[in-house]
């Protein structure tokens, strides 16, 4: 009935940084560690990864030039980079711009070609190139993902590096990498993580087990998120939601996700903002119409959410639950005007036909402009 796929090997839990030598031991060569310039290095993440490395006699190199949103050149000039000091593998460490900037690296690496080429173009089959992810915020599952998302300046698009060879070989997911992630953040990467989970469940190409991953993901976030929030250093319910998010990197490898993520892309990439603030502003208005369409899976996730309500579930419980951890946005918050909906509209690309909605031209203009 369905066919499934995730070759990424998984290390999982407190402490599990501690093996990074014996993964990479059987590599050799040297590594090129791909980071975000600020808190990987301030916490001393990055000197953990740096001495783990050097004790199984290996050597690294750092390229800390990956900007919030990835874009073409951070990628180009990392792979340049990677080239002129004889770079052998890649470990991503951070939130996803750095594991979606490393896995776009080691594809340039690979092929010997700008990531242009690659950014909504073929698909890839394998990568020459090894590489690692380690992140240090739980949400965007990048780290298991088959997908890389990068701006393409030369087009000022937006788009996906995929193909079962930008997977990674392997994953270090460790929750005490999370401990120091502040609430806010903390709150829009759960957000992400939840989006992941509604869009697989309701995902044209969803099945049984990715749908029972999404519920899964849904219960550990309705039940842990606002403890990560409230308390930081909370590692059950930092283990919690990493779980959470390691269990939709499956997903999204296996059933895709929907129509806000392909309409966060451009609205993104125009104003600059994260990926999480605008699947955030997106969402109310999605719901509503979604709602519509699949009264009965919509209506499975509010019982999941908020099973011991007695009243009628409303759609609006949803952002009302994110609203109680500051989340609260609308595209004009993240400077955009109202009359940038119709060219948001038209820059939008990818598969629209795993939505419910499977929607048209209008659908996507008037989801816009309800959450300006």
């Amino acid at each position: 009935m369905f066919n499934y796929l995730m070759p990424v090997k998984v290390f999982f839990g407190p402490g599990k940084l501690d093996i990074l030598g014996s993964i990479i031991t059987g590599f050799g060569g040297k590594a090129l560690l791909v980071a975000r310039k600020g808190s990987v290095k301030k916490l001393g993440i990055l000197d953990r990864i740096t001495d783990l490395i050097k004790e199984v006699g290996l050597q690294y190199e750092i390229f800390d030039q990956v900007t919030k949103e990835p874009k073409s050149d951070d990628v180009n000039l990392g792979a340049q980079f990677a080239r002129e000091t004889n770079c052998s593998f890649v470990i991503g460490v951070g939130g996803g711009s750095a594991m979606d900037a490393s896995k776009a690296i080691a594809i340039s690496l690979s092929t010997g070609e700008k990531i242009e080429k690659f950014i909504n173009g073929p698909y890839i089959y394998e990568s020459k190139f090894p590489v690692i992810t380690i992140p240090t915020v739980a949400g965007t599952s990048a780290e298991l993902s088959k997908g890389a998302i990068i701006i393409d300046l030369e087009k000022e698009i937006k788009g996906g590096v995929r193909g079962e060879g930008v997977f990674p070989v392997a994953s270090i997911i460790d929750p005490e990498l999370t401990l120091t992630v502040p609430p806010r953040v903390t709150a829009v990467t759960g957000f992400d993580i939840f989006a992941h989970a509604v869009e697989t469940y309701l995902s044209i190409k969803a099945n049984w087990l990715t749908e029972m991953f999404s519920v899964r993901a849904i219960k550990e976030v309705v039940r842990f998120l606002p403890r990560a929030y409230q308390n930081g250093k909370d590692l059950e319910a930092r283990t919690r939601i990493s779980f959470a998010s390691f269990l939709m990197g499956f997903n999204l490898s296996n059933s895709s996700n929907c129509l806000p993520h392909r309409m966060q892309y451009p609205l993104g990439a125009v104003s600059g903002s994260g990926h999480e603030e605008g699947l955030i502003a997106l969402y109310p208005a999605w719901l509503k119409m979604v709602e519509k369409k699949v009264p009965a899976k919509v209506s499975r996730i509010l019982q999941v959410m908020f099973p011991g309500k007695s009243e009628k579930k409303n759609i609006d419980l949803i952002p009302g639950f994110f609203k109680r951890m500051g989340l609260e946005i609308r595209l004009r918050d993240l400077g955009l005007q109202y009359e940038d909906c119709e060219k948001l509209a038209s820059m939008i690309v990818g598969d629209l036909n795993v939505d419910p909605l499977e929607p048209s031209q209008e659908d996507i203009i008037r989801i816009y402009r309800e959450s300006w």
